[in-house]
């Protein structure tokens, strides 16, 4: 069983292993025999074997037909310290329109965040929803208060990350 199943045959799984054996052996109890030693191999139970894995479901996104509805927040850095001292940059991406904005700042303190969101509303206006993905600078109490106040519903989202990039890149190309 061992050369059917570990030598050239790479840890196949047991009907693989199973018609490796059969090509040239059989015996009484021989599909049992098969199964208790592929399902005892040690490198087989670390690696596992690959299972279909589970999709999420997929989720009707609304379309946002009012710009600056729904802007999506992130903070970039430590970066190279500009000459003014800005280590890091707080992004705005309006998710219909896609318009981006970005204010560099020295450190992500409470006051600093809320500086910056009060400079990026001042140009695209108050959001109903803002998306970020649970960053400590804009989970604050001083951050949530201010949101609040002002009506704006923070949404936590990890998977738009790959979308954030992409139209990231789509920005700054054009």
């Amino acid at each position: 069983m061992t050369i059917g199943h570990e030598a050239a045959a790479a840890h196949l799984g047991v009907t693989k292993t199973k018609d490796a054996i059969l090509k040239t052996f059989y015996w009484p109890k021989c599909f049992s025999d098969v199964e208790d030693f592929v399902k005892t191999c040690d490198k087989c139970q670390r690696v596992g074997k690959p299972q279909d894995k589970k999709k999420a479901p997929l989720k009707i996104v609304p379309v946002i037909t009012e710009i600056f509805t729904k802007i999506n927040i992130d903070a970039s850095g430590p970066l190279p310290m500009t000459p003014s001292g800005n280590k890091y940059i707080i992004t705005a991406l309006c998710m219909s329109s896609r318009y981006p904005d970005a204010i560099p700042v020295a450190n992500l303190c409470s006051t600093t965040v809320v500086n910056a969101l009060l400079q990026i509303f001042s140009r695209m206006g108050f959001p109903r929803e803002l998306q970020t993905d649970q960053g400590t600078s804009f989970m604050s109490a001083l951050t949530t208060e201010f949101l609040e106040r002002f009506g704006v519903k923070v949404v936590i989202e990890v998977l738009f990350i790959i979308h954030k990039v992409i139209l990231w890149k789509e920005c700054t190309e054009h």
